[in-house]
């Protein structure tokens, strides 16, 4: 009797593990299949990871920079160390960079040759803070703070300065001051709308997430908001049409701001992940827009995961596996593959298609 008892499970046995196999492997070939490429990366991880025309710019921890052509993505690419504590690579093979410390200099280097091609200077009670890039790496913004605030126990304000870089990189030119009386401002990220005339800024102010949104036409701040349901947001990004800005930090949303209002417009909703020692928190650490404008990306941890949504909808395209410290994502030029990078993950970049409807 027992012996026909297992003949007759023996059909159904092989039926449910035949099916979960096949389950498995089309998991594994549609996670595969999603793997375009696979580039060198720097070892020591990567801080900044970002398109500028038809490159890709990593930024090291170690202040390395590497170029890739996208259309030529199997060469090896370009590389060049530098001595800053912010760099950015712009079109025409050109370095920005601001040196550590208080010194007020902006350096501007031939990439190739390691030549100084221009030294911009600012007042000396100023620091470099931030250096953000956007309009296609048309537009350079620059967050100054003063130097001789909390530094030196003289005031309980902090001070931050806004600036453009002229399209020839030959000038600074000024946009606005803020004076924050309370002294916890802190800034973390700037971008540059794709027609240059609105520079975003998130941070954290009273321990709540902090945006603000500046009109660099008439040189003033056009709206700030605190989200008190965030501690912080650590990443900005205007979409291509510059309607709306996305902003994310701790939490599992990515906020869309209207542009010329500050209206919330959305709120794009992650997962609930399972807490650790290590991420004792949800946050969002990385956000963009592809290109196109059709598609808003997210990195996010615990998980290291990157979440896609339609910008016109909201709904969600997919999820993708990222990489260990996930903290900067990039859109190819033509908006199909995109690439993400971490900050204690080095070695090497994966570069994937974008997730469809």
């Amino acid at each position: 009797m027992s012996n026909i008892n297992k003949k007759k499970c023996s059909p159904i046995f092989l039926f449910i593990a035949g099916f979960v196999l096949v389950v498995i492997i089309m998991f594994v070939a549609n996670y595969r299949s999603a793997l375009e490429q696979e580039l060198q990366a720097p070892a020591t991880g990567i801080k900044k990871l970002y398109t500028a025309e038809e490159a890709l710019i990593a930024i090291s921890m170690a202040n390395e920079v590497w170029v890739w052509d996208w259309a030529g993505l199997g060469d090896k690419p370009r590389t060049k160390a530098v001595k800053a504590t912010k760099v950015l690579w712009l079109p025409g093979e050109k370095l920005i960079l601001a040196t550590s410390g208080i010194s007020s200099d902006l350096f501007i280097n031939d990439f190739e040759k390691g030549k100084n091609h221009k030294r911009l200077l600012f007042d000396n009670a100023w620091q470099c803070e931030l250096l953000g890039i956007g309009g296609g790496s048309r537009f350079v913004a620059i967050a100054l703070m003063e130097n001789n605030g909390q530094s030196r126990g003289a005031s309980n304000s902090k001070r931050f300065r806004f600036e453009m870089l002229s399209p020839g990189l030959e000038k600074l030119v000024p946009v606005t001051t803020i004076d924050k009386k309370d002294n916890t401002l802190i800034l973390y990220e700037l971008d540059v709308s794709d027609d240059g005339l609105f520079i975003a800024v998130v941070g954290q102010a009273n321990d709540f997430a902090w945006i603000g949104l500046f009109d660099v036409t008439e040189r003033r701040i056009v709206w700030e908001k605190v989200v008190e349901t965030s501690k912080d947001f650590t990443d900005v990004a205007f979409s291509p049409n510059g309607e709306v800005v996305y902003a994310g930090g701790e939490g599992r949303y990515l906020y869309s701001f209207e542009t010329t209002s500050g209206r919330v417009a959305s709120q794009l909703l992650i997962d609930q992940e399972q807490l650790t020692a290590s991420f004792n928190e949800q946050r969002v650490t990385c956000a963009e827009v592809s290109p196109d404008g059709l598609v808003v990306a997210a990195g996010v941890n615990p998980g290291n995961k990157v979440y896609f949504w339609d910008s016109r909808t909201g709904e969600r395209l997919g999820v993708v596996g990222g990489c260990r410290g996930l903290n900067n994502l990039a859109f190819s030029p033509d908006s199909s593959t995109f690439v993400v990078a971490g900050r204690n993950y080095g070695g090497s970049l994966k570069v994937r298609r974008v997730p469809e409807k």
